[in-house]
């Protein structure tokens, strides 16, 4: 975070001599507005990165051409700052403008469409539509078997996430040949804590809870612990991932004490990082919520599922699987008391 706080004081400096010495149109302005938009993408502070990157967007579509390559990252950055808090149609919004210009300017295997593929695929994954998502990571897959070399860290990513959309679409044995192949490219490069390797972790696990080996679930998802607590910040919202994951298996194995203490620290976590209507909040609360039941805490349970729903019902289309389970749990908790 240090190294963040230090490029985040010089990027300002470089961007109260620009606004000084530049027109308001010039293409440095916009970089600079870029440049700090990364900062805070990478300080998980998704609102400010918007703010930067929708800075930078009208002048570059003022002073480059509409099919310049720059306009591909300057509607990819946005909609990563979209994704991320939890605007999933304004992202993909986004990326079909950066798909449309990528489509016009780039040859049809170049890496640069396969991380837009991959990109949107994300988006409908988070919005459950595990269909769309598998379509969009099957072109990324498509791509990046054809031009990269077989150990490459983008195609354990796309085997990566194939592997977890088909543990979503209960392909289970789909899902298995996907994870060999990441292990194999970590274990041919010698790699040991890469983040993709923890995501294969935090994957690995969740296929192992969906069948319900919650203690094999937890073994992978302290695996991913363990190279998180190496690598990223306390506060890093990867964190928040990983203990709620932690915290359901615990529930599951009847552990009920350390899995509130979990989910608890998933909440802190998503509240320091996420606007308070992100969806993730609301899946928190909700994951939360059947855990102060099981303790005995009914006041804490509708405060939690009634939050849970509220939040989805500002963030998420009323037919999402989310909200859906939100309402459920509600009126399950309602006849319970």
């Amino acid at each position: 975070m240090g190294e963040y706080l230090k490029a985040l004081e010089f990027y300002e400096q470089s961007l109260k001599i620009r606004e000084i010495s530049l027109p308001e149109n010039h293409p440095d302005l916009a970089n600079s507005y870029s440049n700090l938009g990364s900062i805070y993408d990478r300080m998980c502070q998704y609102s400010k990165a918007l703010e930067y990157y929708e800075k930078s967007f009208p002048i570059y579509q003022q002073a480059l051409p509409s099919n310049h390559p720059q306009m591909v990252s300057a509607c990819s950055n946005i909609a990563v700052s979209y994704k991320n808090l939890g605007q999933y149609t304004e992202a993909l919004s986004k990326y079909e403008m950066a798909l449309q210009i990528g489509c016009a300017i780039l040859q049809a295997n170049h890496p640069g469409l396969a991380t837009l593929y991959n990109n949107m695929g994300s988006v409908y994954f988070s919005m459950n539509d595990f269909r769309k998502a598998l379509k969009f990571y099957k072109k990324a897959l498509e791509i990046r078997e054809k031009v990269l070399p077989k150990n490459h860290c983008d195609l354990a990513a796309s085997y990566n996430n194939l592997d977890l959309v088909h543990t979503e679409l209960n392909d289970l044995e789909s899902s298995r040949q996907y994870y060999l192949k990441v292990f194999n490219i970590y274990e041919e490069s010698n790699i040991t804590n890469h983040p993709n390797l923890t995501a294969s972790y935090n994957n690995l696990g969740y296929v192992h809870e969906k069948k319900g080996e919650h203690s094999k679930a937890n073994e992978y998802y302290e695996n991913a612990h363990k190279i998180y607590e190496a690598t990223l910040p306390p506060e890093h919202l990867r964190w928040a991932i990983i203990c709620d994951n932690v915290g359901t298996s615990l529930e599951n194995m009847g552990e009920h004490t350390k899995s509130l203490q979990f989910h608890e620290k998933a909440i802190t976590i998503r509240r320091k990082a996420l606007p308070l209507d992100h969806p993730d909040l609301a899946a928190s609360h909700n994951n939360i919520a059947k855990v102060y039941d099981t303790v005995g805490e009914h006041e804490k349970v509708m405060l939690a599922i009634n939050y849970a729903r509220e939040i989805g019902g500002k963030s998420l289309p009323p037919n999402h699987p989310h909200l859906t389970a939100c309402r459920e749990n509600q009126e399950y908790f309602r006849k319970k008391m």
